[in-house]
């Protein structure tokens, strides 16, 4: 006798051994999960490495600065005149100088939470991601700046300052 053979790809959806909707969507979620946790990671990774761009380049427009200064004897009234003012921090947007020094409008001056300059030279920040800053590094609004302080012995987050 000859006995037909059974088609395994029939026997497997007959017997029910396929996957069900509930188990489907369960791994979908967990798939969801795991992606959102992994942008999220990217995005913390960009905003670190901008933060690392902004301040190399305020380390590298300082330097300009300190070097007109050497060569003129005074600090220079703008990043134009330093030759750095065409530099873009990494959102796009120009950064801020201030010549402090000699200078006598003491209510522009960028300021820490005890409401002291945080230079007494010159001011160099980037606004930073959102493009917004206030005198008071300690403002919500001034928390992401990347700034020098301190003489520029200090130059990282603001809200780290």
């Amino acid at each position: 006798m000859h006995q037909k053979k059974k088609n395994p790809s029939y026997a497997c959806r007959a017997g029910g051994a396929g996957f069900s909707l509930m188990e489907i969507l369960v791994v979908l979620a967990i798939m969801g999960i795991m992606a959102t946790l992994g942008l999220t990671s990217f995005e913390n990774f960009q905003s670190k490495a901008k933060n690392a761009e902004a301040i190399q380049a305020i380390g590298f427009i300082q330097k300009g600065i300190y070097g007109y200064e050497f060569e003129f004897g005074e600090w220079p009234d703008s990043l134009d005149q330093a030759g750095k003012g065409d530099i873009l921090d990494p959102w796009g947007s120009p950064y801020v100088y201030m010549k402090i020094e000699g200078a006598e409008k003491k209510d522009d001056w960028r300021k820490d939470k005890h409401l002291k300059p945080i230079n007494s030279d010159f001011d160099l920040y980037s606004m930073g991601a959102d493009g917004e800053s206030k005198k008071s590094i300690t403002d919500k609004i001034s928390l992401d700046d990347i700034i020098r302080a301190n003489g520029g012995a200090f130059i990282g987050l603001a809200a780290v300052y």
